[in-house]
């Protein structure tokens, strides 16, 4: 009989300070019949037991270049190189998370 391995997928959690968390509820109810996008940085810490923690520490908007404003359009490379360089100069010590973006007709779902 062969033996099964499990491996357990890793739990991932995120939390942001209150403060980014009223600045990102009013950035989005600001445009809420558009859709809106942003790089997110912060720090990963290890937790128990496969839990990945994503701490969220700032939020930088991306223009939405579709002509569509309740689409989105995917960035150019460019923008994560800017990104990248805004986190560089100004936060070196944390790390691009992800990249956040709403979804204004439909509810909120991963995509």
């Amino acid at each position: 009989m062969p033996i099964k391995k499990y491996i357990s997928r890793p739990v991932f959690s995120f939390i942001l300070c209150e403060k980014l968390e009223l600045k990102l509820k009013i950035y989005f109810n600001s445009k809420k019949q558009q859709e809106i996008a942003g790089g997110l940085i912060g720090d990963i810490k290890g937790g128990e037991k496969n839990n990945i923690l994503f701490d969220i520490k700032k939020f930088l908007p991306f223009p939405n270049l579709s002509q569509e404003p309740k689409k989105y359009a995917i960035p150019p490379q460019s923008w994560f190189e800017i990104l990248d360089e805004w986190r560089f100069f100004y936060h070196k010590e944390y790390k691009f998370l992800g990249f956040l973006h709403t979804h204004p007709e439909s509810s909120s779902k991963l995509s």
